[in-house]
């Protein structure tokens, strides 16, 4: 799975585990599901978030876990 960043200033794909430091400003993130990819559960700062959901506004810092539910745990922060 991919996950991206956009706003009106940049557009960037986020590596698991690091932190993407950004102006604080209206933007969203993209989750983008690939082959193979197992179910899993999506929360943002703590909570947890439909697993249909593609994009995801966010206006100031942002953390994203994605836990698959055979194991595994990515971790993107803005």
């Amino acid at each position: 799975m991919k996950v991206f960043y956009y706003s009106a200033l940049v557009t960037k794909e986020l590596e698991q585990g690091s932190v993407f430091r950004a102006v604080p400003s209206k933007a969203r993130l993209e989750i983008e599901k690939e082959r193979g990819d197992q179910d899993f559960d999506v929360l943002l700062n703590g909570n947890v978030l439909d697993t249909n959901i593609g994009t995801i506004e966010i206006e100031a810092d942002a953390e994203l876990v994605i836990r698959a539910q055979g194991g595994g745990k990515h971790t993107y922060s803005v």
